[in-house]
């Protein structure tokens, strides 16, 4: 279940010298519970997010409505729109980055929150599949560099398999299946009309559109050359993986609970599940429906998975977690172990409950299987991690295995030059479909950044600008009156809007030295605490920067303890001109950039804080995070 946002504010004001004043509301986090938070139902939540190193280093802006959070990132160059739980914005925001969180809800009628929550749905649907096609674009140009250079091509559910493992009892049903469905003529023709299209496929570019791209109308884009190609040869693959037995690849499988054997129900629900996927493989092989490749291999994989766990009396699931090529998240086990083996300690506290609770489901559920296939992957993740003494791989959401690998499928003829000039060809409209998306979506850092497009985007969900003030209590343009500062524009939204009182979420050290307060700490723990060389849980890590002291927690002695921070940081500087060779010039980097965020604690501003890796996550319904 997401967080509840109590809305009793609690306040850290700078000058105050006792710290006890302002730590005695954190009792509520001892042993790093999170205070609870929790947006109205019928209220939308305007968050402001402090100031940090790294992204969003001025400040950051966010929409919360009912469980969801939507905020706008630069991402590449453009403004994109990002709708996340929650429970995970506050773990990666509140906890891993160290920023408090500063939330105030503004009642609205039941109309107009819907007609908001509609509006955003709206404008990120429309962007997603602007971004779609621009990724589809440029597999195009992936998939022909390959094909010209002669390597294979990286695909998604290949590597799900692998020849000669002997699933042909696990396979007997489903050829059979296939077979009743479209006879055993079809099958032969089928494979063979697969390798003709595989070879005989021509590069044809997808025609433009009559319109240029709006951000709030839906396009209809045609499939890639490229996704065409994948679904061909996912087919292709699937049916050689029924047709010759093939089973899932070494290590493919996960055992959560080892020694754990199927009770009847599971054993019941596998069984329909397998029917399921069973089904959904036989529709698909058959070809038909465009992009469906992929979901091909996944059910395939899935359904060998099942079949590995009845014949073995143990639930076995796929890894959902990417490659270390490809993996999106990690962190290290160096200095990490202990939050490391209590998150895993967590999770495994957690699984009988989560396996009960997708197992007493009257109906499989793909979404459902999926949550047990991320949980054991995150189980398995840091156990390997910890033994072998290697980054630990994790994923931000809960997604299906990708299984990426590369595919030995029967090649096109073209000659070189015409694989040359498609290249070129496939090169140039991508590129001219990115400029159009940075058009579209513009980031500047004033004019057209996080703030100023969740104004927009918020006023856009209006008819008109009386309406919005109707809604709303008043009204805020974007940009408006210094408003395309996040500080700024969280004092508008009180000042202009029916805005509640302010709730705060302290950053995870600050509610680590809450703990200690509340626990009766005397002065020479928050001396220890106060610098990044004695502090019993921060660790230094890249991206930080260099510095000695944390000046968040201290305002009319910040100038000074900026000056130390200053000097340490370019004395680090010095010491990596030295060490240049040897690390790359990774200290000098961090030493400019501890003393750039040195300067603004001269002036009495403070935007370091130090992050953190490892945190364990608080919020999250399946365990969270490392």
């Amino acid at each position: 279940m997401p967080s509840a946002i109590s809305r009793t504010a609690i306040s850290i004001k700078p000058g105050v010298p006792h710290r006890r004043r302002w730590f005695a509301p954190l009792v509520s986090c001892l042993f790093g519970l999170v205070p609870p938070v929790l947006a109205s139902p019928s209220s939308l939540g305007f968050i402001y997010i402090d100031a940090n190193v790294g992204g969003s280093s001025g400040g950051h802006a966010a929409l919360g409505i009912g469980p969801e959070v939507y905020h706008f990132e630069n991402d590449q160059g453009y403004t994109r729109l990002v709708r996340e739980a929650w429970d995970r914005f506050r773990f990666v925001y509140n906890d891993l980055e160290n920023r408090n969180l500063h939330r105030v809800e503004v009642p609205l009628a039941p109309a107009d929150l819907e007609r908001v929550a509609d509006r955003l749905g709206l404008l990120l649907l429309v962007q997603n599949r602007h971004v779609e096609q621009l990724a589809a674009l440029e597999r195009d140009t992936e998939w022909l560099a390959a094909l010209r250079e002669g390597r294979r091509f990286e695909m998604r559910g290949v590597g799900f398999f692998a020849p000669g493992l002997g699933a042909r009892a696990a396979l007997a049903g489903l050829r059979a299946a296939l077979e009743r469905r479209y006879g055993p003529d079809f099958v032969l023709r089928e494979r063979e009309r697969l390798v003709r299209a595989l070879m005989d496929v021509a590069y044809r570019p997808s025609p433009p559109l009559l319109d240029a791209p709006a951000p709030d109308r839906y396009p209809l884009y045609p499939p890639s050359a490229a996704r065409r190609w994948e679904d061909d040869c996912s087919r292709w693959l699937a049916w050689r993986v029924v047709l010759e037995s093939w089973g899932l690849r070494a290590g493919a499988l996960i055992d959560a609970a080892p020694g754990q054997p199927l009770s009847g129900a599971e054993r019941a629900w596998l069984v329909a599940y397998r029917e399921r996927l069973a089904e959904a493989i036989v529709a698909d092989i058959g070809g038909g429906t465009p992009e469906r490749g992929f979901p091909l291999l996944l059910a395939l994989a899935r359904y060998l998975a099942v079949a590995e766990s009845l014949a073995r009396d143990q639930l076995l699931l796929l890894d959902v977690l990417p490659p270390p090529g490809r993996a999106e998240m990690s962190t290290p086990v160096e200095g990490q172990a202990g939050p490391l083996g209590a998150l895993l300690g967590r999770l495994r506290d957690g699984w009988p409950g989560l396996r009960r609770a997708v197992f007493a489901l009257e109906e499989p559920d793909e979404q459902a299987y999926n949550q047990l296939e991320h949980q054991a992957s995150q189980i398995a993740a840091i156990q390997r991690g910890l033994a072998e003494r290697q980054p630990v791989r994790y994923a931000r959401r809960v997604e299906p295995p990708s299984g990426w690998g590369g595919v030995d499928a029967p090649r096109p003829r073209w000659e070189s030059g015409v694989l040359a000039r498609a290249e070129r060809a496939a090169r140039a409209r991508a590129g001219r479909f990115r400029e159009q998306l940075e058009a579209l979506y513009p980031y500047d850092l004033v004019r057209r950044n996080c703030v100023t497009e969740l104004v927009r985007a918020v006023d856009s969900a209006f008819a008109s600008e009386p309406q919005a003030r109707a809604a709303l209590g008043g009204y805020l343009a974007p940009g408006e009156d210094w408003g395309f500062v996040p500080f700024r524009w969280f004092d508008l939204v009180r000042q202009r809007f029916r805005a509640g009182p302010v709730a705060v979420l302290p950053s995870y050290r600050n509610r680590k030295l809450g703990q200690f307060a509340a626990l009766g700490a005397g002065w020479p723990v928050f001396a220890a605490e106060s610098t990044t060389l004695t502090s019993s849980f921060y660790r230094i890590k890249p991206g930080d920067g260099l510095f000695l002291l944390f000046t968040e927690d201290v305002f009319w002695a910040r100038p000074l303890y900026g000056a130390v921070n200053l000097a340490y940081g370019l004395g680090g500087a010095a010491l990596g001109l030295v060490a240049g060779p040897f690390d790359r010039g990774g200290l000098l980097r961090e030493g400019l950039r501890g003393a750039l965020f040195s300067l603004p604690e001269l002036a009495f501003a403070n935007i370091r804080k130090g992050s953190f890796e490892g945190v364990r996550d608080q919020a999250g319904p399946d365990g969270g995070n490392p």
